[in-house]
Formats: structure tokens, sequence, C-alpha cells
């Protein structure tokens, strides 16, 4: 999701972001599952940006109030203003294949994925969790029509990870739904693989960047 979100964020922001984490050798890594879900929802990305696009020109024109798409330390009256500079770059041509060569770099790593067996016992282990009512990741997709275990089998896949690269691992959401179980999930993770599983919440890119971008050490 981290990805996909990139292809909405303010152009600006992406070429200090992408140099950070592929010139400042930030150990980023992708799973499989995490790949097979940044294709499927590719395409729905991409319309979405464009209608961003059309209902901020519609807004612009009518005048109306834009602190929803506009910066957020701007004052209210300069909002408008700000955003009609941007809008002309927004989820633009250069910006998006800046961002698909940086999939394409990652996508050339050794990715992790489960075995269609790992995959089958995984989808039983999150159905009998959601029978007996405990907390797991991707409980909060129990309202989807499919790929309800999809958090779950990207779990399975990070503890996977984390065994064949001898690592702790830090994974960046803004998915906040299982919020309150994040520490149940970390602490399962370390009973079962012996290594660290770090939530980081990301509610938006520049905060992200902000906290991670600059000091690779981190």
């Amino acid at each position: 999701s981290g990805w996909l979100r990139l292809f909405r964020a303010v152009p600006n922001r992406v070429p200090g972001f992408l140099f950070n984490y592929f010139n400042r050798g930030y150990p980023l890594r992708i799973t499989g599952h995490i790949q097979e879900e940044f294709r499927n929802n590719l395409d729905y990305v991409q319309r979405n940006v464009v209608e961003v696009q059309n209902i901020t020109a519609k807004n612009l024109d009518r005048g109306k109030n834009l602190q929803y798409f506009a910066m957020d330390k701007a004052r209210s009256e300069r909002k408008g203003n700000i955003y009609k500079k941007l809008l002309a770059l927004y989820g633009g041509k250069g910006t998006n294949a800046s961002v698909r060569k940086m999939i394409q770099s990652l996508e050339k790593k050794p990715v992790v994925s489960l075995t269609e067996e790992e995959t089958r016992q995984g989808e039983v282990e999150a159905a009998k969790l959601a029978k007996e009512g405990r907390p797991f990741p991707g409980c909060g997709d129990f309202h989807k029509t499919g790929n309800i275990f999809g958090d779950y089998l990207i779990f399975l896949e990070l503890q996977k990870l984390a065994r064949e690269e001898n690592a702790n691992i830090i994974f960046a959401t803004n998915d906040y739904k299982e919020n309150p179980f994040w520490p149940c999930f970390e602490e399962e993770f370390k009973k079962k693989t012996n290594f660290e599983l770090l939530y980081i919440g990301t509610p938006s890119f520049d905060r992200f960047t902000d906290r991670f971008g600059t000091v690779a050490d981190e």
C-alpha cells in the first residue's frame, strides 16, 4: 500500500524519498503477496489519481476550501494557490515513471514468497483464528468479498524473510484497522522467529521520510 500511495504523493517529495531509499543503502524488500497486491491494485490507483485530479480541478474552479488536498502547514487562505501550482505535476508522467523504475529495481531483488502448501496452511490458520474470535493480521478485512487472508499471508512471508535474512523487520503501513493489536502481533512474531517485528504507522510519506528518510542507520 505504501508504494501504491507513492503514486499519489506530492511530486516534489517523491525524488527525495526515492533517493534516500535507493542511494543510502536502506534494505527495502517486498514479498510475494505484496507484489501480487501491488499489481492487482495498480490500475485502480492510476484511475483514482485521475479522479482526484478532476475533482480537485472542479473544486478549484468553484473556489471551494481545499484543506483536504493542500499542504498541512499552509495558512488556509494560501491552500488553494499552493495546490494550483502542484496540480499540474500531481500524478504526472515523470513521477510515475520514476516510481515504476524503482519498483522494477525492487522486484529484481529476491522476493520471499510462500509455497502453495504454506499459503493453504496460512489460510487454514487464519480461518481458525477468525472462528475463535482471536485477532490476527487481516482480521479487519472480513468485510471484503475476496482476498480476506492477504494480510495474514504477508505476516507469514515476513516471518520467512526474517529467518532467511537473520534480520529484524520494520513493517511500514498506513492501514490502521488493527492498530490496537500490533503489540500482540509483534509478540507472536518474536515467539515464532526469535526476531523483532516493528509496526510503523505512516499516515503520510512526508512524515515517514522526515522520520526515516535521511538516516539509513535508523
